[in-house]
C-alpha cells in the first residue's frame, strides 16, 4: 500500500495542503522523501511551484501524479519543469503518472 498525500509544498517546512480547500493534511516526516522533493526544487530554480497533485511512496519506492480532466485541463508549463526538475535530479520518467479522467 502506498502512502499517498495531495501536493502543494511550503517550502520552508515541507507542510503539505490540498489546494482545493487551503487545509493542512499533513507533514511530510520521512526524511528520503524529503530530500527528494528539496532536491527537485533545487533543480528547479528553487521553487515548489508546479509539484504534481499526488505524492506517493512506500519504502525506497516513489510516485508522482498529476490529475486532468480530459479536453477541460491540461498540463502546464509549471508541471513540464517540476517533471524535467525530477528528471535532473535523477529521478526515472515512470516514477511521473498522468492521470487523465472524465465523467460520462
Amino acid at each position: 500500500m502506498f502512502k499517498i498525500i495531495f501536493s502543494k509544498f511550503k517550502v520552508n517546512d515541507c507542510v503539505v495542503r490540498l489546494h482545493l480547500y487551503n487545509k493542512q493534511l499533513n507533514k511530510i516526516t520521512n526524511e528520503k522523501i524529503k530530500t527528494i522533493i528539496s532536491g527537485i526544487s533545487k533543480c528547479n530554480n528553487n521553487s515548489y511551484s508546479g509539484c504534481w497533485d499526488v505524492l506517493g511512496w512506500k519504502d525506497d519506492k516513489i510516485i508522482f501524479a498529476e490529475s486532468k480532466r480530459t479536453k477541460k485541463d491540461k498540463i502546464r508549463s509549471t508541471q513540464i519543469n517540476w517533471l524535467s526538475a525530477g528528471l535532473k535530479f535523477g529521478l526515472k520518467a515512470e516514477k511521473f503518472l498522468i492521470v487523465e479522467w472524465d465523467i460520462k
